[in-house]
C-alpha cells in the first residue's frame, strides 16, 4: 500500500469515529433530556389531578360534616322527626351540592333517609343496590361512630366511580355517642370529569383496574401499580407517553387506574434535531476529510515526492 493511501485511509476512519461519536453524544443527551422532561410532565400532571381528586373529595366531606354533626339530625336519625324530613330533605340532592346520593343510617343498620339521582339530578336512581353492597353494619362506610372517625373513597357503581364519604351522627357540639352516619356520594361521569379535567389543566381518565388490558403495560408496571400508589410512566411507544396511578377504593383494594395519555411532541422534536444535527455532523466530517487530504496532498505528499525524485536522480 502507497503512503498516500495509508494516509487516506487514517484520515477516512479518524474523521468517521470523530464524526460518530459527536452523532451519537448529542442524540444521547437530547433524547435523555426529552424523555426526563416528559416523564416530569406527566408526573406534575398526575399530581395535579390528584390534587383536584383530593380538593373534590374534601369538599363532599364538608358537606356531610354539616348535615352528620347537627342537633336536628342526631333527633332525625332516632325518631324519624317527619317535620325534618318535609322542611330539610326533599331538596338535598341537588345540583347546587353536586350530590348524587345521600343516606341517614342509624347506628342499627336502619336506614332512616335514602335517596339517589342520576347524572341529571333531576330523576331517582335506585338506592336498593348501593345500600345492600355498601351500607352494611360494619362495612366501610359503617365503620366507626367515635368524633374522631370518617371514611372517604372511591368506589364503582353502574361502571362508573363515585366518590363517597361517610361521617357518624353527632350533636352540634361534636359529641357523642354516634347514633349512626351520613353517607353522601358524588359521581364522577364524564360531565364532572371534564370540569376536573379543566381544573387541573390536565385530560385524565379513571377507570376500574380491569380496564388496563387497553394499555401497553408489561407485568412488571402492572405488579407495581397494583402494590402502591406510586405514579408510573409508559414511554416505551415512539408517538405517546403514558402516566398511570393506582387509586384504592373505600374498602382498601386496588380499584382505580388514573391515566394521562400526551403525545410524544417532544421526544418527537428531539429526534427531528437529532436528525439535523447528524447531517450537519456529516457534511462537517466530509469537510473535514476534503480539507485534510488537501494539505496533505499539497503540503506533504506532492513536496515529498519531488524530494523522492530529486533523490533518486542524485542517486
Amino acid at each position: 500500500m502507497t503512503l498516500r493511501k495509508k494516509l487516506f485511509s487514517i484520515t477516512v476512519v479518524v474523521v468517521a469515529i470523530l464524526t460518530a461519536l459527536c452523532v451519537l453524544a448529542s442524540r444521547h443527551f437530547l433524547l435523555k433530556n426529552a424523555t426526563r422532561l416528559e416523564h416530569k410532565y406527566v408526573a406534575d400532571a398526575l399530581e395535579r389531578v390528584g390534587s383536584v381528586l383530593s380538593a373534590e373529595q374534601t369538599s363532599l366531606d364538608r358537606s356531610a360534616v354539616d348535615w352528620a354533626q347537627w342537633d336536628d339530625t342526631y333527633a332525625f336519625v332516632e325518631d324519624g322527626n317527619p317535620a325534618y324530613r318535609e322542611s330539610n330533605l326533599p331538596g338535598v340532592v341537588a345540583k347546587d351540592l353536586a350530590l348524587h346520593a345521600i343516606f341517614m343510617v342509624h347506628r342499627s343498620g336502619r336506614i332512616a333517609f335514602g335517596r339517589m339521582v342520576d347524572d341529571t339530578y333531576t330523576n331517582d336512581a335506585p338506592a336498593d343496590r348501593f345500600a345492600a353492597a355498601w351500607l352494611r353494619p360494619g362495612s366501610a362506610l359503617l365503620g366507626g361512630s367515635d368524633v374522631t372517625w370518617h371514611a372517604a373513597g372511591l368506589l364503582v357503581l353502574d361502571a362508573v366511580p363515585m366518590l363517597v364519604v361517610s361521617r357518624p351522627i353527632l350533636t352540634s357540639r361534636n359529641e357523642g355517642p354516634g347514633r349512626g352516619w351520613v353517607v353522601m356520594g358524588r359521581r364522577l361521569g364524564s360531565d364532572q370529569l371534564r370540569v376536573m379535567a379543566q381544573q387541573s389543566g390536565t385530560a385524565f381518565s379513571l377507570l376500574p383496574v380491569g380496564a388496563m388490558a387497553r394499555y401497553p403495560l408489561d407485568g412488571g408496571m402492572i405488579s407495581r401499580l397494583l402494590q402502591s400508589e406510586t405514579p408510573e410512566v409508559h414511554d416505551a411507544l415512539p408517538d405517546k407517553i403514558y402516566g398511570f396511578r393506582c387509586i384504592r377504593d373505600i374498602g382498601g383494594q386496588a380499584g382505580f387506574l388514573l391515566t394521562i395519555e400526551y403525545p410524544r411532541d417532544l421526544y418527537q422534536q428531539a429526534q427531528t434535531n437529532v436528525r439535523f444535527i447528524a447531517l450537519w455532523f456529516l457534511l462537517v466530517g466530509v469537510s473535514l476529510l476534503a480539507f485534510t487530504l488537501w494539505i496533505l496532498e499539497k503540503f506533504v505528499l506532492i513536496p515529498l515526492a519531488a524530494n523522492l525524485n530529486r533523490v533518486r536522480d542524485g542517486v
